[in-house]
């Protein structure tokens, strides 16, 4: 039998501390970890009216009764991240409750089921979904989420059994991709260009071109620097609407990327800077619109800045359109030849939101 010298029995003896220390350090995070749930959770649901008809295991979330990127975005925004917080960053389950919500804009739509998914995917929870939910007690928000595919985008029922009353309207449903070559931007190009019927061949192909060329510049730049919070791989979301009778589409295309603003390289910032149309310390709105007014690739090849031209020169062809740009806290529009910059929000969004809207009633577009 070997004889164990004094230095191995000492360093054994370090071994065996070293892994009870570590091992008594994760019990006690992991207790920590389950305080600050019962803590988090016991707190949120003394707020509400009826905690004991919800999911006693998960944090009651409450959806803003006015989900909107447009006329709530300070309290969307914080709605999201908490969201972020608690399953991305500490891992704890949540139920988000529909109850009181009585508006929903279609993009804001798209970021949360944007978010659901991510969660769902990174975080998993027991047998379960790290995220789940109550359905929408307002008619009229069951409505518009069941038409952009909201809820079969999240892999839910579908509760909405009212009659369909919108028939103006072609939704297309939100979808994800990876992949600029996927058959799905095929078929959501196809189908936006539903709303221009009366266009001339050339006019079509010209706006058939310039809708991959929007989706796929979006894409192609959404990844170049590295994201706040961890990402399901390259994916961005799609959904959009189409008014046949109006000769109107609006495409929308959102990524969890990292932001507009930080993917202009301090090279081309200082450049911009230099013909004085950015200050020392240039808000997020104020990136966004230097992004839209230059041109490069990723290889810092003439082209970047080529989606978003594109898309000013169709706002300004048609008779009437625009182009809202959110982008982590800052917000920009472009509409009737004009720039508005917006202070930026409070929180971010921790991605990038675009919305390009296009109306035209005559059967040539020269962009």
């Amino acid at each position: 039998m070997k004889r164990v010298t004094h230095e191995e029995q000492i360093r054994h003896e370090n071994l065996r501390k070293r892994r009870e220390y570590k091992s008594s350090r994760r019990v006690a995070i992991k207790l920590k970890k389950l305080e600050e749930f019962d803590r988090i959770r016991s707190t949120k649901r003394s707020q509400l009216e009826s905690p004991e008809l919800l999911a006693s295991e998960y944090i009651p979330i409450v959806v803003p009764n006015n989900l909107s990127l447009n006329s709530n975005i300070e309290e969307s925004l914080k709605f999201f991240n908490e969201i972020r917080h608690l399953v991305i960053t500490n891992k704890f389950p949540i139920q988000l409750i529909f109850d009181n919500v009585e508006k929903i804009g279609s993009s804001a739509a798209l970021v949360l089921a944007a978010e659901i998914y991510r969660c769902r995917y990174l975080r998993r929870y027991r047998n379960g979904h790290s995220v789940t939910g109550t359905y929408p007690k307002s008619e009229s928000v069951a409505y518009i989420l069941s038409k952009m595919g909201f809820f079969k985008s999240i892999g839910v029922y579908d509760p909405f059994v009212g009659e369909d009353t919108d028939v103006e309207n072609l939704y297309v449903n939100y979808q994800s991709f990876t992949n600029v070559d996927s058959p799905h931007i095929t078929r959501i190009r196809d189908d936006l260009m539903e709303a221009f019927p009366h266009f001339d061949t050339l006019a079509k192909q010209r706006m058939k071109g310039a809708i991959i060329e929007a989706i796929s510049n979006v894409f192609d730049h959404a990844f170049r620097v590295p994201a706040r919070f961890p990402l399901v791989g390259r994916r961005s979301w799609l959904g959009g609407v189409v008014n046949r009778e109006m000769g109107q589409f609006t495409l929308m295309v959102y990524d969890q990327g990292g932001g507009i603003p930080g993917t202009l390289e301090p090279s081309v910032v200082e450049r911009i800077r230099a013909t004085g149309a950015l200050r020392s310390r240039p808000s997020d709105g104020e990136m966004i619109e230097a992004a839209t007014k230059i041109r490069r690739t990723s290889t810092m090849q003439s082209g970047r800045g080529k989606g978003f031209e594109t898309m000013r020169r169709f706002v300004d062809a048609s008779d009437d359109g625009e182009l809202r740009v959110f982008s982590n806290s800052g917000r920009y529009l472009y509409s009737e030849h004009k720039d508005t910059i917006s202070a930026d929000a409070t929180d971010s969004l921790w991605g990038t939101l675009i919305l390009w809207r296009v109306r035209h009633q005559g059967a040539q577009l020269v962009a």
